[in-house]
């Protein structure tokens, strides 16, 4: 649609006497759609004919773009074009009359065959149904049901699934009272305990929006409450809760939690603008006001925790490494040089960190891959690789362990993540002063250091290495061209070539007697690790041909046997936005799902062990999350741009991605 992402407000100003418009606002930037972190107004506007206070109250957007205006004196529900055909104003259509007191709209449908629900202060919900020629045109709405529910004021606003259950909010200044009433297809209240914490104290007001979270999943989603209130000393600011659809408190946000999220913002909503809204992403627009300077303010959901902040320092950063998360901490580097970790259960800062690694190397370094966290032969520790070749223990009290620079050189790609075997060596991929080297370094002291050969220039790339017993494999990348070198394990010298010059960026899926790994050229090999040859049984000659460069590894689940059975599926993303299943035995390939987003999966996908949903981000700032054989995902929109590979956390169940825009998100699995 022309207009996804437009935003429409029902600005009633707090005056009567004259009729108030629909302003119209759209994205400042049109692609970000309803991701957009900024609006701008249009100057358009819908006109509407009621005069009373609170015309007009409500409003929503159909299917078809058709936009539909609630008046809460009149009793009058409107439809319109999306924006006027000619000039800067367009009237709306009454559809619907006699209906008092609406406070919620919300329209299921086009305007040809569109089911209005409504709700009011007279504590009642209305479902209607009929139809239109267009928005322009004046049609015909009968009554299906009508209720009285039961609530001492409201409801205000309200949302439906794709089952067709009416969801409501109620109004209470209650702490812990029920905050939703749900009613099925026939208008019958469906019992639906939705308690909510005690430390969050609802006032008069409070308004719901709903987000199915996707649409192919019917019935699937959330619920959201944004109560306002008015009282800037006892209980200032605004309150936002999340649900399922099963009535169950999930998380939120609020002056009554004891440290609010970074990315929330306390607000006294004046009596005008929106009760508040979600978008098809899950995003909750909190407040319009047209008033002052005509403040725009949006809470980036309440399904991504902001985790962790590079912005804890005052070295502002992007966080460009992949995460990883172990025992409840999340570790990942920024482009500041300084290491991090946090408590994934609560986003405070472990003790010792960040660890300044420009420091421990003696020049300003960046961190751009995975910290690699081991319990090795001698404890548990974390590695890391600096953008210049840098490899560096760090002790889990933040202490140095070891820092090995003099390898280091004038290339700033290095994006690896080291490799620790339990007999006491670390395994590291730079791009160094000599080019791209594999190291061998004993894990204790950090001596004992062993160089491979120059494997490419220093203007190509390197992947992270993958150990297999004897074996070490590593990707690397010149230009258009580069190999999957595999190479002995004690004295890295090589063993075996493979991908033909095709060009190599992700490190192979080792799974007992197997590697797989995938070129640039598209072509996903499958390789018997005992010999070092090519498996011929697999796909054209040992090669699966996507036909797409693959930029993830493959994977599959971790419960699976080390030889796989027939039809076991691998898990590989591209460059150009599509994750593909491929039987890990035949080499025959799917779209598991399209992005459609063009811009392609970053870092690597991970997956879920206990429910198989698949994860990534890409570099728009998009993240996706596929269940397991389903083409269909959950997507989130509208953060800084994705580098690398999610993780995640079995201590929360949610996964974390690090952000350009200086932040780890953690998203509630789907």
């Amino acid at each position: 649609s022309p207009y996804y992402g437009y935003l429409y407000v029902a600005d009633y100003k707090n005056t009567t006497g004259a009729p108030k418009p629909i302003h119209i606002w759209r994205p400042e930037n049109p692609a970000e759609g309803t991701g957009a972190a900024t609006y701008v107004d249009t100057g358009l506007e819908i006109l509407t004919s009621g005069t009373a206070l609170y015309d007009p109250f409500a409003v929503s957007v159909g299917p078809d773009d058709t936009v539909w205006i609630a008046e809460y004196g009149s009793g009058i529900v409107s439809s319109a074009p999306p924006v006027p055909p000619t000039g800067t104003s367009v009237a709306s259509v009454p559809q619907i009359t006699g209906v008092s007191s609406i406070r919620g709209i919300t329209v299921v449908g086009p305007i040809t065959g569109a089911q209005v629900y409504l709700t009011g202060t007279s504590t009642y919900a209305k479902k209607f149904s009929g139809s239109a020629p267009d928005p322009g045109t004046a049609g015909s709405f009968s009554q299906d049901y009508t209720l009285t529910v039961p609530v001492s004021a409201g409801p205000y606003g309200n949302t439906v699934d794709l089952d067709g259950n009416l969801y409501i909010v109620t109004s209470s200044s209650l702490p812990g009272s029920n905050a939703f009433i749900k009613i099925d297809p026939l208008g019958n209240i469906v019992p639906f305990p939705s308690p909510i914490p005690a430390n969050f104290i609802r006032t008069s007001d409070a308004a719901s929006s709903g987000f199915v979270a996707d649409k192919s999943y019917p019935g699937g989603g959330y619920l959201y409450s944004i109560n306002r209130t008015y009282s800037n000393t006892t209980n200032p600011g605004d309150m936002a809760m999340r649900f399922d659809l099963n009535g169950n408190y999930l998380d939120g946000y609020g002056p009554s939690l004891t440290t609010p999220p970074a990315n929330y913002t306390a607000l006294a909503i004046a009596r005008n603008g929106t009760y508040g809204t979600t978008d098809d992403l899950g995003n909750v627009i909190h407040k319009v006001s047209f008033e002052g300077n005509g403040a725009y303010q949006k809470i980036i959901k309440l399904a991504p925790f902001l985790v962790a902040s590079a912005e804890a320092t005052t070295a502002n950063a992007p966080v460009k490494s992949s995460p990883t998360a172990v025992e409840g901490v999340v570790y990942f580097g920024a482009t500041n040089g300084l290491l991090y970790a946090y408590t994934t259960a609560d986003g405070n800062p472990v003790a010792g960190f960040p660890v300044d690694i420009s420091a421990a190397v003696g020049a300003a370094v960046q961190l751009l891959g995975r910290p690699s966290v081991y319990y090795g032969k001698y404890g548990k520790a974390i590695y890391v690789t600096t953008n210049r070749g840098d490899v560096v223990k760090v002790k889990p009290d933040g202490t140095i362990g070891w820092a090995i620079w003099s390898r280091a050189g004038t290339s700033t790609n290095t994006a690896t993540a080291p490799a620790v075997t339990s007999d006491g060596w670390v395994f590291a991929t730079i791009n160094g002063k000599n080019g791209v080297q594999l190291l061998r370094i004993d894990e204790l002291t950090g001596e004992s250091v062993i160089e491979s050969a120059v494997l490419a220039p220093a203007s190509g790339s390197v992947s992270n290495p993958a150990v297999d017993g004897t074996k070490v494999y590593v990707g690397v990348q010149e230009g258009s061209t580069g190999d999957l070198l595999v190479l002995n394990g004690v004295d890295l010298s090589p063993l075996a070539t493979f991908a033909g010059g095709e060009g190599v960026v992700a490190p192979p899926h080792v799974n007992g007697p197997d590697a797989y790994v995938g070129t640039m050229a598209g072509n996903l090999y499958k390789i018997n690790s005992a010999n070092a040859a090519l498996d011929p049984s697999f796909g054209t000659g040992g090669a699966a041909i996507i036909g797409e460069p693959l930029v993830t590894d493959a994977f599959v689940k971790p419960a699976a046997a080390t030889t796989f059975a027939p039809g076991t599926p691998l898990y590989i993303g591209t460059g150009k936005g599509k994750v593909f299943e491929v039987d890990s035995m035949s080499g025959t390939a799917s779209v598991l799902y399209d992005t459609t987003d063009g811009t392609g999966v970053v870092g690597g996908l991970v997956l879920n062990p206990a429910s198989g949903t698949i994860a990534f981000g890409t570099s728009s700032g998009l993240f996706y999350q596929v269940p397991e054989g389903v083409h269909a995902a959950q997507v989130f929109r509208g953060y800084g741009a994705f580098n690398g590979a999610p993780t995640y956390d079995l201590t929360t169940g949610r996964f974390l991605i690090g952000s350009d825009d200086k932040n780890v998100y953690a998203f509630s699995c789907r």
